[in-house]
């Protein structure tokens, strides 16, 4: 499972494909993007910032900070 959250309030959540990809329309602002559980690819629950534009969305930390 991932959450989204913007201002620390989830305002999306979204089930992971089994090779832990997944996909989701939000507007533009700026987001947290937690995974609930280790998905595929992330062995650790993780959480990045990313900021959604008009054209597109920039991942703000590169590297995923891990939760466990």
């Amino acid at each position: 499972l991932v959450e989204v959250l913007q201002d620390d309030v989830v305002v999306a959540t979204v089930e992971t494909e089994s090779d832990g990809r997944y996909g989701l329309a939000l507007r533009p602002g700026t987001y947290t993007v937690r995974t609930e559980a280790a998905v595929a690819g992330a062995p650790e629950p993780t959480e990045l910032t990313v900021v959604v534009t008009a054209d597109g969305c920039e991942q703000l930390n590169r590297q995923p900070r891990t939760l466990g």
